[in-house]
């Protein structure tokens, strides 16, 4: 009697896995006939990814803009709706968040889990848009760089809406471009409501998403009624966007790096090296271009690694694949400096950029595949290198470079009675300050947007608003590059006050000042 062997492989496995999801995805309408690269090794991407995100989630205190989405959180919701869109923001993030908190509670590792489950379909998203370049292979490369991406892991840890922008962008790079490859035969309701989502997640989705639409109209696809109405929904989903940015947003985004176009390399290291790997806000006022010296180590490597994947990239004969990730990540990197032009008083940050993301390693992952073989290889391990090597020191250090009030609030209440008013300086560190200090006096001083200089420290120094308390003034110094970039006031006030016995902690410096006579 003949037997059929049994037989078991990982691969017919994973053909099955693909055909449940397929069919579930079908039938809800969201990506039709999608294969998706589930197998052992993108699964344990994603698992990795959420390792990272847990790890250390609540061992930095919470930053200045992390502040801003607490308070925002604790208030009403027609108030927070108001407060967001008032502060250059849009209000699906704080939404969801508030939903979120109401179930988490609002602890910091609360709070900063959210992006998590965003990293995760993040990961997932971009492994598929690998996978229609070729294959499995090229799914898992891209996987495991948006898992151990510390630009993604960063973000994904903090209390802010990125992650969310990172997930949405990711998901509609996926289903324009299934569309464009032949995939699915319309563009329709979940293009439309992914990119909706990401105009209601940040004003700077504006840039990927014009970036689709003119790839859309270049290529023209057969059958305009198939793309036509989804791209007439978005444009219109755009221009509401501009019309309330414009309307409803103060346009003030605090200081702007006077970098000129050396803040672009910058910007395209940060989404590959993370902030770790990246001068930070005070070496950038201090020194400008040359904070970047000693990071070149990391960047050189990392950055010729890069530039060879994206020349294979471009040699990919999938040219509406191509097309759709580069426009984007083109067009994320390049406009925020037109909108800078136009209107100075907004900054520039790596996160603006933040909808490249997803399509720089999608593009990064094609050029991996098309490349000869040794060639990828050696050029994906430089840059996976690169990425670890910023993920590492990120886990090694949480909160980076950014201000520890923790510390600095343990030290003043062991030196500084609670009645004593506590002079700071810059408007952001008291906001950062009053949010992580209650029931503390605090004054910031010299005034909002007074700069203190070689010219005007003597005078801001001789008028310290606030008789010193037991013969003694306590000074709080952090993000000095906003209010004494030179250090003219602190050295100004040493010169004309006698120090006592003050603290320095990362990112902030504790001043403790008595009178020239006093005890005398």
């Amino acid at each position: 009697m003949n037997q059929r062997p049994y037989s078991f492989s990982i691969r017919s496995n994973v053909i099955k896995a693909n055909d449940i999801v397929d069919t579930a995805t079908s039938r809800a309408g969201l990506f039709p006939g999608a294969a998706w690269p589930i197998d052992a090794w993108v699964l344990g991407c994603v698992a990795f990814a959420v390792l990272l995100d847990i790890h250390a989630l609540s061992a930095a205190p919470l930053w200045f803009d992390e502040t801003l989405t607490v308070l925002w959180v604790r208030s009403g919701w027609a108030e927070m709706v108001r407060a967001v869109l008032a502060d250059n923001h849009v209000p699906l993030y704080p939404l969801l968040l508030k939903a979120w908190a109401a179930v988490f509670g609002e602890s910091r590792a609360a709070l900063r889990s959210f992006g998590i489950p965003c990293h995760a379909i993040t990961v997932l998203c971009i492994a598929a848009v690998a996978n229609l370049a070729n294959g499995l292979r090229t799914a898992r490369f891209a996987a495991f760089l948006a898992a151990v991406s510390p630009f993604l892991v960063h973000h994904a840890q903090e209390a802010r809406m990125y992650a969310l922008l990172y997930a949405l962008s990711s998901a509609s790079l996926l289903v324009l471009a299934r569309f464009l490859s032949g995939r699915t035969r319309k563009l329709g309701t979940a293009f439309v409501a992914l990119d909706v989502a990401m105009l209601a997640t940040h004003y700077y989705a504006l840039f990927a998403i014009g970036a689709q639409l003119l790839v859309i109209l270049w290529f023209r696809p057969a059958a305009p009624r198939r793309w036509l109405p989804a791209v007439a929904v978005v444009a219109l989903a755009c221009a509401a966007a501009v019309a309330s940015a414009l309307l409803l947003a103060r346009h003030d985004a605090g200081s702007t790096y006077r970098l000129g176009l050396l803040a672009l390399p910058g910007m395209v290291w940060a989404a590959v090296g993370g902030y770790a790997l990246l001068p930070d806000s005070q070496m950038l006022h201090a020194q400008g271009w040359q904070a970047a010296e000693s990071f070149l180590v990391y960047a050189l490597p990392g950055a010729a690694a890069s530039l060879v994947l994206v020349y294979y990239a471009l040699r990919h004969p999938n040219r509406r694949l191509v097309a759709v990730t580069g426009a984007v990540v083109v067009a994320a990197f390049a406009l925020p400096f037109a909108v800078s032009v136009v209107r100075p008083a907004i900054g520039l940050n790596p996160r603006y950029a933040a909808t490249a993301v997803p399509a720089m390693f999608a593009l990064l992952a094609a050029g991996y595949a098309t490349a000869p073989a040794r060639i990828g290889r050696v050029a994906g391990a430089v840059l996976a290198a690169c990425l670890l090597i910023g993920t590492w020191t990120e886990a090694t250090h949480p909160g980076g470079t950014r201000e520890d009030v923790d510390a600095a609030g343990r030290w003043l209440d062991a030196h500084v009675p609670v009645d004593q008013p506590v002079l700071v300086t810059s408007h952001e560190m008291l906001q950062l300050a009053s949010f992580h200090w209650p029931g503390r006096t605090l004054v910031e001083y010299p005034a909002r947007k007074v700069v203190a200089g070689p010219d005007n420290a003597a005078q801001i120094a001789a008028g310290l608003p606030i008789p010193p308390s037991g013969g003694r003034w306590i000074y709080v110094f952090g993000r000095a590059w906003l209010s004494d970039p030179d250090g003219a006031l602190i050295a100004e006030l040493r010169q004309r006050y006698r120090s006592c016995d003050g603290d320095e902690e990362r990112g902030i410096r504790i001043l403790c000042l008595t009178p020239r006579d006093a005890g005398q």
